[in-house]
């Protein structure tokens, strides 16, 4: 078990926030999530960004950011895209 909230609150007061120059920064649940999942599967940047889009129970895992992104791009491999519902168990597909 991961305890994610204890994690994101030791991570939250050094995490980028938007309003600054160039992209807004993807929410730091998201990117913990996407994190662990380098690690424990030894991908690099660009492979874990071709997962993101082509592996669904990594979607779901990381929540509905990349399920968006994949269902945009066409690689949600899962017909059309709505079964990557949100964290929180609801089902509910990322907004477009």
């Amino acid at each position: 078990m991961v305890p994610w909230r204890a994690l994101e609150a030791l991570i939250e007061p050094r995490y980028p926030r938007s309003g600054r120059r160039g992209r807004p920064p993807i929410g730091l649940s998201t990117m913990l999530r996407i994190h662990f999942l380098r690690q424990w599967y030894g991908y690099s940047d660009p492979a874990m960004e071709d997962a993101l889009y082509e592996v669904e129970s990594m979607r779901r895992f990381e929540g509905a950011y990349w399920c968006a992104r994949a269902y945009r791009r066409g690689a949600h491999g899962d017909g059309d895209g709505r079964q990557c519902g949100g964290r929180d168990g609801s089902g509910e597909f990322a907004a477009r």
